[in-house]
C-alpha cells in the first residue's frame, strides 16, 4: 500500500489522502478539498485508477473539491461506506460527534486510520457547529477508535499524524 497526503494551502490546511494498491494501481481518495486539482494531476501522472472517493463528513473544507474529482473520475463511487481497492479493504466506522455523518476509515492490515475531523493529535474535532455533539464525539473516540490496536497510525483531517496509543496517553480530553 502506498499513501500520499495532500494538504490544502489555505488557512484551514485540511488534509486529504490517496490510498493506492501497489499491485493494481487502484486507489481511493479520502476527502475532496479545495486543492482537488492537485490530486487529479497526481493520479494522472502516476497512471492510477480512482475507484472511490470516501468522505469523512459533509463540511465544505472536505467536500468543496468534489465537483472537480467527480468530473475527472466519473466512474469513481462517492461514499461513506466500506470499500476495497485491489487487496486493500477499507472499513467504514461511523464516528458521529463532529457531525452526525462523521465517518472514519480503517485499514486493518496496515493499522491505519483516517479520522477526518473526529480525532486530531492531542485534540478532538469541534462540536459547536450546527450538528456537532460533544458527548457523541467523546463516545465515538473512546468506544470505537480507542478500541483499535494501540500502534494504529491516525491520519486526521487537519494537522500531523498521530497514533491511537499516543492519543490514549496524551489527549487532554481523555485524562
Amino acid at each position: 500500500m502506498q499513501l500520499k497526503t495532500f494538504t490544502a494551502k489555505t488557512h484551514l490546511a485540511n488534509n486529504s489522502y490517496l490510498v493506492i494498491d501497489d499491485f493494481t494501481n487502484e486507489c481511493a481518495i479520502i476527502d475532496a478539498p479545495i486543492n482537488a486539482q492537485e490530486i487529479v494531476d497526481y493520479v494522472s501522472q502516476n497512471n492510477l485508477t480512482v475507484k472511490y472517493i470516501l468522505l469523512t463528513h459533509h463540511h465544505f473544507d472536505h467536500t468543496e473539491g468534489l465537483p472537480i474529482l467527480e468530473q475527472a473520475f466519473p466512474a469513481a463511487e462517492v461514499t461513506q461506506k466500506s470499500a476495497s481497492i485491489g487487496m486493500i479493504d477499507i472499513q467504514s466506522i461511523p464516528t458521529p460527534g463532529h457531525t452526525t455523518d462523521g465517518t472514519s476509515f480503517y485499514i486493518s492490515h496496515e493499522q491505519t486510520l483516517f479520522s477526518g475531523d473526529t480525532l486530531f493529535k492531542e485534540e478532538i474535532g469541534r462540536t459547536d457547529l450546527e450538528d456537532g455533539n460533544f458527548n457523541e464525539e467523546l463516545s465515538s473516540i473512546q468506544n470505537k477508535l480507542f478500541a483499535l490496536p494501540p500502534h494504529t497510525k491516525v491520519y486526521p483531517g487537519h494537522g500531523p499524524f498521530t497514533t491511537i496509543e499516543w492519543e490514549i496517553n496524551n489527549n487532554p480530553y481523555f485524562k
